[in-house]
């Protein structure tokens, strides 16, 4: 899959959510979006596993970025 059309089923998942999307694939979605990194230091463990596993199951694999940066520009360039 290359694309999600705009109605499409996916779900979010973080290091709380297990790195098999197999339960999702099986459920309808067409995409799983994971939360790769927050901050200046926090980074999913289990972020690696869960994009492949979303590419066994033939599902789009989206990733993102969680910044908490609040009104410092200077930790939001870092």
């Amino acid at each position: 899959m290359t694309s999600a059309s705009s109605r499409s089923y996916g779900v979010d998942v973080s290091s709380y959510q297990p790195t098999s999307t197999t339960e999702y694939s099986k459920a309808g979605a067409q995409f799983v979006i994971v939360k790769v990194s927050e901050g200046t230091s926090y980074r999913n463990p289990n972020a690696k596993a869960q994009v492949a596993s979303a590419k066994a199951n033939k599902l789009l694999p989206m990733a993102y970025h969680f910044a908490n940066f609040g009104s410092s520009s200077s930790r939001a360039k870092r």
